[in-house]
């Protein structure tokens, strides 16, 4: 077995907002996909290819770049 490190910048994005915590959660969920994404990793273990794995995370993500 073979070991990769790939470094990876990340950003650190914080909103101060008066909108009620619900409603913050509400559009959390809605921005990652949550109702389709409840069972992915269970679907990811029945990908068998590179694009059968491809494909579940885009039927997720939605075209959009966070998951």
């Amino acid at each position: 077995m073979s070991k990769t490190v790939t470094p990876l910048t990340a950003q650190l994005v914080q909103f101060d907002t008066s909108v009620p915590f619900a409603e913050v959660i509400s559009r959390l969920d809605e921005a990652v996909n949550k109702t389709q994404s409840g069972d992915i990793i269970a679907r990811f273990r029945g990908g068998k290819t590179q694009q059968e794995l491809a494909s579940v995370v885009e039927h997720v993500t939605q075209e959009k770049d966070f998951l």
